[in-house]
């Protein structure tokens, strides 16, 4: 629809002047217009996963800046939501590797994503042996967690030093705007 599109236009405006002035910031710019041109993609895996467009690019944003590509990250999200969800219901694979890390498997389901990768930080930054953090991530994420401890690494500080600084580049995906990026859902 006509609105769909202007909601879009307005919503994509402003974020590529923001990424425009981003660009030199380490390619930080680039990486997240990267993942605005995905917004198809975007919107149906936020919508699969139950978490928000805007959370899912954040997500997506942290694993590229910790150098996993979308793919990896989605499929990692996808196994870690799958996981906890069993876990919450006293089975799993990542039911043991919760409690190991002291994290309350329904408790955490019920946070945002943000809130959920950071509650992990900061469980994995208390195991000191690489290999345990190892063990334990394949546990929470699959073959996909041998590339997550990078983006768990240090706790919750550089997932919000990330969501600091992508909010003053005003780097935020509007979510309702997503439905009309969506291919075969627009209607023009």
């Amino acid at each position: 629809t006509e609105k769909a599109i202007g909601n879009l236009q307005r919503s994509l405006g402003g974020m590529t002047t923001a990424l425009a002035g981003a660009a030199g910031a380490a390619g930080f710019g680039l990486m997240a217009r990267n993942a605005l041109q995905t917004a198809d993609a975007l919107g149906k895996t936020s919508q699969k996963l139950g978490v928000t467009a805007n959370e899912l690019f954040k997500f997506q944003t942290q694993a590229e800046l910790a150098g996993i590509s979308t793919d990896t990250a989605n499929m990692a999200l996808q196994r870690f939501v799958r996981r906890t969800a069993e876990a919450a219901q006293g089975t799993g694979e990542a039911k043991n590797a919760l409690i190991e890390l002291g994290v309350n498997a329904a408790e955490i389901q019920k946070l945002p994503l943000a809130e959920r990768m950071k509650v992990l930080a900061d469980a994995f930054a208390d195991v000191q042996s690489p290999a345990d953090r190892l063990r334990l991530a394949f546990k929470l994420f699959d073959s996909e967690g041998a590339s997550m401890v990078n983006m768990l690494e240090g706790g919750r500080e550089p997932l919000e030093e990330t969501e600091r600084r992508m909010r003053r580049l005003g780097l935020e995906v509007d979510d309702t705007a997503i439905p009309a990026m969506e291919i075969g859902r627009a209607h023009v």
